[in-house]
């Protein structure tokens, strides 16, 4: 009876673990996905209002995205969507920091710092 009882609370505890650590990829993927469809509709639509509709889904889900952070470029009848934003998990002592680049198309994804190409400096270039 109490292995039985313990089982279960052991595999409930590891589905909610499962489900805290995956929750903000799964919402990152949903974020890309409402970003595509908003960049194929959006080709009429002031830059203004396809911000509100992206934050009105960042809101609806949860996501920890400020208006700043997201990137809307219209050119030659297409609209590209970017953003960045960073969210965190903690279960007592464990934190777990997770940094995203949602995009409507991956050639818009905004480029991490540390894999951004360094500047050649002078002294660079000397050898």
């Amino acid at each position: 009876m109490i292995k039985g009882l313990l089982t279960v609370f052991l595999i409930l505890g590891a589905m909610h673990l499962a489900y805290l650590f995956s929750s903000p990829t799964i919402k990152n993927r949903m974020l890309e996905g409402k970003m595509r469809e908003i960049a194929q509709d959006g080709v009429m639509k002031p830059e203004s209002q396809i911000r509100r509709e992206v934050m009105a889904f960042v809101d609806e889900k949860g996501i920890p995205l400020s208006a700043d952070a997201v990137v809307i470029q219209k050119e030659n009848n297409r609209v590209t969507i970017a953003a960045h934003y960073t969210d965190s998990v903690q279960f007592w002592f464990y934190r777990r920091d997770y940094e995203f680049y949602p995009a409507s198309r991956a050639s818009a994804r905004l480029k991490p710092r540390h894999q951004r190409a360094a500047r050649r400096t002078a002294r660079a270039s000397a050898y």
